[in-house]
């Protein structure tokens, strides 16, 4: 990125929607594999940044803490 685009945490993004645009190059888990996720498992989020259709995005492994009705904290 360079100095003039807009750096803040925009919110995490979709990375199904990444994956079904380019299966090839970028994979995810099974469903099954995504909908069982346990406390103490890491997991690799897609955090975006900036705006745009397809803004900058990094990947970080997090690990779940707590699984909740809503999804995983």
């Amino acid at each position: 990125m360079n100095d003039s685009e807009d750096t803040r945490f925009s919110g995490l993004l979709d990375a199904e929607r990444r994956h079904l645009a380019d299966p090839d190059s970028f994979s995810i888990p099974r469903s099954d594999v995504r909908s069982s996720l346990q406390p103490g498992e890491l997991v690799k989020l897609l955090f975006g940044f900036g705006g745009g259709d397809q803004p900058p995005a990094e990947r970080m492994w997090v690990e779940v803490l707590e699984v909740q009705d809503a999804g995983y904290l």
